[in-house]
């Protein structure tokens, strides 16, 4: 039983051994005011666990504890494959300024011939991210002084895609929109004696109190109610937060 989600789970003493076989290539390089990296993979998965929504022949959906969906995992032959890069500036003239970018990019398909070109309804495997592009400007100063170390200020944009391929059998699963998170922060170092210093962090994360829901969240479908007064059902993501963070080290 997971409470936090409504989610009972049941498991299944019949389970063989995943193996899988992956291929990988890839190219990096890295130069004086750039370095980048490319790879794409593509890997087979004999046995692959995963979850979906339970129900009887009718396809109804079982009900063990009320008010809690039932989920059971299963078995089956599947193909993961996608992409990671990044790209990133940082001028040998211009030491303080470092320009970040990656973005990741993977599918995930039930082989199983009883779902084959179904789609929504059985192809996708579910829990698989959205495609997200995160990227990042960063500035350093290093102050030197008798109380300042140093001083980085750094803004960071996160874009994840919407996810449209997901298991939607059973509504075990349900689309996610695209978002974009702001967040900015700066650091400080600061002395407080001949051979120590402390590090300063505030950080906003959110900027803008954008509401969202991270496809990999179970709360989205956390819900009592049949009618939302705002138009957004289930537990959404956090929204604009502060955090301040001393690091002292001994």
């Amino acid at each position: 039983m997971d409470p936090g989600a409504h989610i009972y789970y049941i498991g299944n003493l019949d389970f063989k051994p995943e193996f899988n076989l992956q291929e990988d290539i890839g190219i990096i390089g890295a130069f004086t005011d750039i370095s980048f990296g490319f790879s794409i993979y593509n890997n087979y998965i004999q046995n692959y666990i995963y979850e979906d929504q339970k129900v009887d022949a009718n396809g109804n959906p079982v009900v063990i504890v009320p008010g809690n969906k039932t989920f059971q995992y299963q078995q089956t032959n599947a193909k993961l494959y996608g992409m990671n890069a990044t790209l990133n500036f940082h001028p040998e003239n211009w030491k303080a300024f470092q320009f970040d970018n990656s973005f990741s990019l993977v599918y995930g398909y039930n082989l199983s011939e009883k779902y084959k070109g179904a789609g929504v309804d059985g192809e996708y495997l579910p829990f698989i991210p959205p495609p997200r592009w995160l990227s990042s400007i960063s500035y350093t100063i290093p102050v030197k002084n008798k109380i300042f170390q140093l001083l980085s200020f750094k803004a960071e944009a996160d874009y994840n895609l919407a996810q449209n391929r997901y298991l939607g059998l059973y509504d075990t699963e349900t689309p996610t929109s695209a978002y974009t998170l702001m967040n900015a922060s700066v650091r400080a170092d600061i002395s407080y004696s001949k051979k120590q210093h402390l590090s300063l962090q505030l950080s906003v994360n959110n900027i803008f109190n954008t509401a969202y829901q991270n496809h990999l969240s179970r709360l989205q479908y956390f819900e009592y109610y049949t009618q939302s007064p705002n138009g957004h059902f289930g537990i959404y993501n956090m929204g604009r937060n502060i955090c301040i963070k001393m690091i002292v080290p001994f």
